[in-house]
């Protein structure tokens, strides 16, 4: 169902809270060029609503994303507002993947 999360929000914040979270190489690139560090992105993940959700993104074959679009105003820099596209996956029920995170 494209209009509901994959997966539950509370559980991937749960993840990503104990730290076990997985940044692919292009999400933490995109991520480092933001300013944002690994402990800015978990923040980011717990700071979530169901009101930043999206969309649920397909391969077209078993793999599903939740693509949220929050506007995040980041720690390190309390004057900005990054409208910010994420996706965001669970796998084996214990790591959050974390498959997009970039300006949108």
């Amino acid at each position: 169902m494209i209009g509901v999360p994959h997966y539950l929000l509370a559980e991937v914040q749960k993840l990503a809270a104990e730290g076990r979270m997985t940044v692919v190489r292009r999400a933490l690139v995109n991520a480092e060029n933001l300013g944002y560090n690994q402990a800015e992105v978990t923040r980011c993940i717990c700071s979530l609503s169901n009101s930043d959700f999206d969309k649920v993104w397909s391969d077209g074959g078993n793999i599903f994303f939740d693509v949220y679009k929050p506007s995040y105003i980041p720690s390190f820099d309390r004057t900005r507002c990054d409208p910010l596209y994420m996706k965001l996956k669970i796998s084996d029920g214990e790591v959050t993947l974390l498959g997009s995170f970039k300006l949108e």
